[in-house]
């Protein structure tokens, strides 16, 4: 990327520049005349350099059974072999010599067969046969007959004379065999010591090798080709395709925290073709830079909107909250035991499809209006000290209906505002029960919103655990013990459990009169 190169990206008089006119500015003869040199020169060294492998790896096997010939040699007197030769096991030496011969095998790995032979006229006659093929061994005094590649050299054998290497097709393989005549210090003919390489595994050897060498081309082939497009991709193509790649990340993060990542991302890019790609870039760059500087701006914005609500929703809610003298920091405590019950809930791996960072923070948001249906009622019966009437109770009902009904107007002028949808299921529905028979609409089970049934619990606590007008407090074991037994009945038995989980935090913010703080 920084070569220094220079090309033209476009021809000069083409007014819509493209991929395609960049494809058409290169000179593709002259990459195809590359491959194709590339293809000729590498296929003649290739198949060179494979014949030259065939005959060294044919000259190495040849070699590696005249030295276990040699070895072999090195290891027998001529009497002892003499002997083995005349009466054949019956020699005292026969095993000793048999022993050697299958040592000197056994280290030549390449090396098949290893064996003693006498030429006849017939064949070969047998004195050992150490051959790694078991089902094909020939015992002491066998004659196997002459091959047809063996023919032309008969007369040789028979005068005890060496003959060069021999490749012949048996029944033991394709093999080459190797044959050095043994002979007394008087000049006759003992034996023939002779060796046998499979060359069908030098034909694997070859293929592989083969395989290698192509491979290796085609990589080189990948690499011309790679070299031959490298200015037009990095002077062209990569910085596009860099700031295309940006610019969609920048725009599917623009309304999360990683827009300011990726306008670094964009920043860090440094693209310096010096021609009008760079001047896309400059321009690019600085349309980002400005572009969030703007988010910043509308993002404090929003922020200090946010504020400024939940701000408006406690005002709001404290304006009721102080028209009833007895319940003090009511809405702060039902709002601290409402965040609890939900964070247990998660903990158990309960209503997890509901149970969102959005829902969560909505109703911790919208918890203080539940009551707000009470401005509705009149300070007679909301302040009486004495029991109400049945006329009355059913005048104190009517806050779930009040409180639904303004919150449901408010929903219909503040359009997309979720927490409004929670705060009117809360207003609305917080005594519901869960076996039925609650108000406004005797709603039962999982039919009442869960922001609701879990607005219950920590209504009911509160009125419990706390002095009003018409009753003492009771203790925190029996506000506990008095939730525990409504499970099932006037409430979630789940939203139950997640409120017994965390009884410690229920009694802090008890006795801490809800002052903790309530965001999420």
């Amino acid at each position: 990327r920084n070569s220094g190169l220079r090309q033209e990206y476009v021809p000069a008089d083409t007014r819509k520049p493209s991929f395609s006119n960049m494809r058409r500015s290169i000179s593709a003869g002259s990459v195809i005349l590359i491959v194709l040199v590339t293809i000729v020169s590498v296929g003649a060294v290739t198949w060179v350099s494979s014949m030259r492998f065939n005959i060294y790896a044919r000259d190495q096997a040849v070699n590696d059974v005249k030295h276990a010939i040699e070895l072999a040699d090195s290891r027998t007197e001529d009497d002892e072999l003499r002997e083995c030769v005349s009466i054949g096991r019956s020699s005292p030496a026969y095993d000793r010599i048999e022993a050697e011969l299958r040592e000197i095998r056994d280290g030549a790995p390449d090396v098949l067969n290893l064996y003693i032979v006498y030429p006849d006229d017939d064949g070969f006659r047998v004195i050992f046969d150490l051959s790694r093929r078991d089902d094909m061994l020939y015992d002491f005094g066998e004659t196997v007959p002459y091959g047809i590649a063996f023919e032309p050299y008969i007369s040789d054998l028979l005068r005890g004379e060496e003959i060069e290497p021999v490749a012949s097709d048996t029944k033991r393989g394709k093999l080459i065999s190797v044959m050095k005549p043994f002979y007394m210090k008087s000049g006759l003919l003992i034996c023939y010591i002779g060796g046998d390489v499979d060359y069908s595994d030098l034909n694997s050897s070859y293929n592989e090798f083969l395989i290698r060498v192509l491979l290796i081309t085609a990589a080189l082939i990948v690499v011309v080709i790679a070299w031959s497009i490298h200015l037009a991709r990095n002077r062209l193509v990569l910085p596009i395709n860099s700031m295309a790649y940006c610019a969609n990340e920048f725009i599917t993060d623009y309304n999360s925290r990683g827009v300011y990542d990726e306008a670094r991302r964009i920043s860090r890019l440094k693209i310096s073709t010096g021609d009008e790609i760079e001047n896309l870039y400059r321009a690019f760059r600085k349309m980002t830079v400005d572009t969030v500087a703007r988010e910043q701006n509308v993002r404090k914005q929003s922020e200090t909107i946010s504020r400024m609500q939940s701000g408006l929703i406690v005002i709001l809610a404290d304006m009721v909250e102080n028209r009833d003298n007895d319940t003090g920091n009511h809405i702060k405590r039902t709002a601290g035991y409402v965040k609890l019950i939900m964070e247990g809930l998660k903990k158990r791996g309960y209503y997890l499809d509901q149970l969102t960072d959005t829902f969560i923070s909505d109703v911790i948001q919208s918890a203080p209006l539940h009551d707000l249906g009470k401005i509705g009622i009149s300070d007679t019966i909301l302040n009486k000290p004495g029991k109400l009437t049945p006329e009355e109770f059913e005048t104190m009902k009517q806050h779930t209906v009040i409180g639904g009904d303004i919150l449901d107007r408010a929903i219909s002028e503040i359009h997309g505002e979720s927490y409004l949808r929670e705060a009117r299921n809360l207003a609305h529905y917080h005594h519901e029960k869960w076996a039925g028979g609650g108000y406004p609409e005797g709603l039962s089970g999982e039919d009442i919103p869960l922001s609701a049934r879990i607005m219950a619990i920590a209504d009911v606590f509160d009125a419990v655990s706390q002095k009003r007008v018409y009753k003492e407090a009771f203790t925190f074991e029996q506000s506990v013990d008095i939730i525990r037994k409504d499970s099932g009945t006037a409430f979630d038995p789940k939203c139950v459990e997640a409120f017994m989980d965390s009884l410690d935090a229920i009694r802090e913010v008890l006795e801490s009169d809800g002052e903790e703080d309530m965001a999420v």
